[in-house]
């Protein structure tokens, strides 16, 4: 079997960092939409909303990966900088990203490259001083909850919720 780093070896990564994350934006859509399109707890938005969401964070300090093999993306993960954080009240801040989404697209799932990104990511941002990487993944039994694990503790479970007048 091959180890992580040689099965990152076999994918493109295409690594974006700030404004020039705004390149990527229509892939980063494109993915989003295949990848959750079948979770039970992801709502589809017209691209437009999309940019006027990413766009306002991508532009402060943003990380985009994009594993790209043979047939095209595959996977993504999507990360930026909130600054000092203190995860609890009395505790120093400390300089903190959000890897805020990650996903893989169903043709290429059980590879690890969810994994894979998810540690490139968190590697790219200790690499830049960072001290804490708050992970969120939707409240589902998924892989991202396995990562999160991996890395650290959870610090808090949430769920989104939506309402709809009725």
């Amino acid at each position: 079997a091959l180890g992580l780093d040689q099965r990152l070896g076999t994918l493109g990564i295409d690594t974006r960092t700030g404004s020039d994350s705004l390149e990527i934006l229509p892939t980063l859509y494109d993915l989003s939409t295949e990848i959750f399109k079948d979770n039970y707890a992801y709502s589809p938005i017209s691209y437009k909303e999309f940019y006027q969401l990413y766009a306002r964070i991508v532009a402060l300090d943003a990380v985009v990966i994009v594993a790209n093999n043979d047939q095209g993306p595959v996977g993504i993960a999507f990360s930026y900088d909130i600054g000092p954080y203190a995860s609890a009240c009395g505790a120093e801040p400390k300089l903190t990203s959000v890897l805020k989404t990650i996903g893989v697209h169903p043709r290429a799932r059980n590879q690890r490259i969810g994994f894979g990104i998810s540690y490139l990511t968190h590697r790219l941002w200790l690499e830049r001083g960072f001290q804490q990487i708050i992970h969120a993944y939707m409240k589902s039994d998924n892989a991202s909850r396995a990562m999160s694990s991996h890395f650290d503790q959870a610090l808090r479970e949430y769920a989104l919720v939506r309402w709809r007048a009725t």
